[in-house]
């Protein structure tokens, strides 16, 4: 019967373009294009694995496995597969919580991401001393999610999320693409939940800003989601020291390789810094709306001083796209001079990017190597601050 329908319609097909006044013989070739075409596709094998007795989370893993070579599969779409039998609809509840507009998320992905949604889980399954790999996951005998506990953990990645973009008391993240890493996430939004004093906050600001600098989340990030959760947990209860990340990052701040830092994470979380500073604008001195601004170099590129490394995060700061027009291809004694001229005292704008009254000098006398070396010294010295309680 099929063999009957398929050969009506080009039947069909021909006598339509011939009405056009195609030549039947050219219409009659084009049937023979398309019957060729549609006999590739009727006698394509779709390969099958039947797998008997296994339960469902396993299923999902296999498949995984199996489908390595065609579309990837998310976590989160694993996970809604396996909790799908049991009622639970994980797709539903994320489009609910992502329509909310009082949400912080949407500042951040599209309804269609599936990296935020699994952080969902992953801050679920901290909560519940689980550890947050794929494999647990989508296994129901080892993690559950319920509909309370879910719409918590939406709200822990909120209060995260909010923390994160804040340039008052946050981590100045004024964009998704100014965050060093997005698997901090989870950890910061878990430990939000057990914050109920000054001090709290403190400790997990140490542990955030020791985390970045550190580079603590650069790698497999799994792993160090549940330890930086068990350990600062137990510091903030007060059941043991400070934890590896900040042991570790109070150690290594007068390390950082800040003179080749062009990108990546110490380069975003400077950048956050100075956005928490208020990055106030060179020639009118006002604090600009943040978002409107981008890293840009206090040595223009091409402003004629000998540089090397003139792309360090030590030359960039936070301007708009205006004021570096303006300053383009000027040295920074004739930029320095022309914001004298508008602005009469420049050191608390300065001071707003990260530049003190010694590195100041250095930008007026287009003294790069004595700038670098200024910079760094302050920009260490900020990070340390901010990596102890």
């Amino acid at each position: 019967k099929n063999d009957e329908e398929f050969n009506k319609y080009l039947d069909d097909y021909v006598g339509y373009f011939v009405s056009k006044g195609m030549q039947y013989t050219e219409a009659s070739q084009r049937k023979e294009t398309v019957r060729k075409l549609f006999a590739n596709w009727f006698k394509f094998k779709v390969p099958s694995l039947t797998l008997e007795g296994k339960p469902f989370y396993e299923v999902a893993e296999i498949f995984e496995r199996v489908n390595r070579t065609g579309i990837e599969l998310s976590v989160f779409a694993l996970a809604t597969a396996v909790f799908f039998k049991q009622g639970i609809n994980l797709r539903e509840w994320w489009k609910d919580y992502y329509s909310d507009e009082d949400n912080e998320v949407k500042q951040f992905c599209e309804e269609d991401n599936e990296e935020y949604p699994k952080y969902i889980l992953q801050v679920a399954g901290l909560l519940g001393g689980k550890e947050v790999k794929k494999k647990i996951l989508i296994d129901p005998k080892q993690f559950s999610i319920d509909r309370q506990t879910w719409s918590h953990s939406c709200d822990l990645l909120d209060q995260a999320l909010k923390r994160l973009r804040n340039t008052n008391t946050g981590y100045g993240v004024i964009r998704p693409e100014l965050l060093p890493y997005k698997p901090i996430i989870v950890s910061l939004a878990a430990l939000l939940d057990q914050c109920a004093s000054d001090v709290d906050f403190r400790k997990v600001d140490a542990w955030y800003w020791s985390s970045v600098f550190a580079e603590r989340y650069a790698g497999s990030s799994d792993s160090t989601m549940k330890q930086d959760y068990d350990q600062v947990s137990k510091w903030l209860k007060g059941e043991s020291k400070e934890p590896e990340a900040v042991a570790k990052a109070k150690n290594q701040v007068r390390q950082l390789n800040l003179r080749e830092t062009d990108r990546g994470a110490l380069y975003r979380g400077i950048l956050n810094i100075i956005a928490l500073k208020g990055a106030r604008d060179f020639f009118s001195g006002q604090s600009i709306e943040l978002i409107r601004l981008n890293d840009h170099h206090l040595f223009p590129k091409k402003c004629g001083v000998k540089m090397t490394n003139e792309n360090s995060i030590l030359n960039r700061t936070l301007i708009s796209n205006d004021t570096n027009l303006a300053i383009s291809r000027k040295k920074p004694s004739a930029y320095v001079a022309d914001m004298k001229n508008r602005v009469g005292d420049i050191l608390p704008i300065f001071a707003t990017h990260l530049v003190d009254a010694e590195t100041l000098k250095a930008l007026e006398a287009d003294d790069y190597k004595h700038f670098l070396q200024t910079r760094e010294k302050l920009v260490k010295d900020e990070i340390e601050g901010r990596v102890k309680v």
